[in-house]
């Protein structure tokens, strides 16, 4: 399974580059630990790829990921929503992930508002992801797809599973279930 980690761009300039242009540490610890769990993933660090966009399309055409995890802060939160719509549209069956501080705030406006985002990792993401990636990988993408087509049962519009390190992942579905997934980890 082939791993995408984005840092994506920033919509407005920003006063100082040095802020913005440096990838989140918590980016790398994922990466390795997927990797070392046998997972090929690549990080990108695209905090000024809005200054050349044909080269998004044509990045996602000739790695394409099975996954694609974004790392978003607050004001790089819609050049993530841009790269997940043209992922979307080059592979309709992509899966999107959002993480990190602004995703972990505004997980509910991502999943109520943009259908690109299929889940939104919150807190400490490390195993989060692991095990949502080997739940995709494995028999267990078979329990996420029946879970996620009960989208007529309920009002509520989340899929709450609790992971490791008090992280949890919200799944775009109006379904809200709590699943323990400690024992997925390889």
């Amino acid at each position: 399974m082939k791993v995408l980690l984005i840092y994506p761009y920033f919509l407005e300039t920003r006063l100082q580059v040095e802020d913005v242009s440096i990838v989140p540490q918590g980016v790398y610890y994922i990466a390795a630990l997927l990797k070392k769990h046998g997972y090929d993933v690549q990080i990108l660090n695209w905090h000024a790829i809005n200054e050349a966009p044909h080269k998004i399309k044509d990045r996602l055409i000739e790695t394409q990921p099975d996954v694609i995890g974004f790392s978003i802060l607050h004001a790089n939160r819609w050049g993530g929503i841009e790269i997940a719509r043209i992922a979307r549209q080059i592979n309709p069956d992509i899966k999107i992930v959002f993480g990190g501080i602004g995703a972990t705030f505004l997980w509910e406006h991502f999943l109520g508002h943009f259908p690109e985002i299929d889940y939104v990792v919150l807190g400490e993401g490390e195993y989060t992801f692991l095990n949502l990636v080997t739940c995709l990988n494995d028999g267990e993408k078979i329990r996420l797809n029946i879970l996620k087509a009960l989208h007529t049962v309920g009002t509520d519009r989340s899929f709450e599973t609790k992971m490791q390190r008090s992280s949890v992942i919200w799944i775009n579905s109006p379904i809200r279930l709590n699943i323990s997934t400690t024992s997925m980890s390889r």
